[in-house]
């Protein structure tokens, strides 16, 4: 419903992409009615693996984090789809790798906390995941470069890559 009345509400011109975050990865809402979905368990193993938490942070190691990122990079995708509920297997209807979004690092504010952020853009745009970059204005131009140069090494990279991903019909 929420959905639908965005989408209602918004001009048929602007393009607009909903992102679905979910804890429960719901596959049939991404299906039907979201173009993506927050990849949240990927993200606080990015967040906690670039500085964002200290370590040990939620009882969960550096280790732990480390094989959740890349559960989450690979072509499994999402680092857990829960099929129902409280329940911790695969499931059936996974989300294909192209319909999640990891996290830019948009957490940074000092020094040290954007060069964080600035290899959690990294991982982030060189994935087959849908890179989301939340700085529409571009006011860090050095950022903007850098957005721009790893689109680019993205598009000659990554794209041939994402053919295996998509359905065939």
């Amino acid at each position: 419903e929420i959905a639908d009345r965005v989408r209602a509400a918004v001009p048929a011109d602007r393009l607009i992409h909903l992102v679905l975050g979910s804890e429960r990865h719901p596959a049939h809402l991404a299906d039907t009615h979201f173009d993506a979905q927050w990849n949240s368990c990927g993200e606080r193993a990015l967040h906690r693996l670039t500085g964002g938490d200290a370590p040990g942070h939620e009882g969960i190691s550096t280790h732990q984090s480390i094989h959740t990122l890349a559960r989450a990079l690979t072509a499994a995708g999402a680092a857990f789809q829960p099929a129902a509920p409280g329940e911790g297997m695969a499931a059936e209807g996974a989300l294909p790798l192209t319909s999640l979004v990891l996290s830019d690092g948009a957490w940074r504010h000092g020094v040290r906390e954007q060069e964080a952020g600035l290899a959690a853009l990294a991982l982030s745009l060189l994935t087959p995941q849908i890179p989301l970059v939340f700085d529409e204005t571009a006011r860090d131009a050095d950022r903007a470069h850098f957005v721009q140069s790893a689109l680019a090494v993205r598009a000659k990279l990554i794209s041939p890559r994402l053919s295996d991903c998509r359905p065939q019909s």
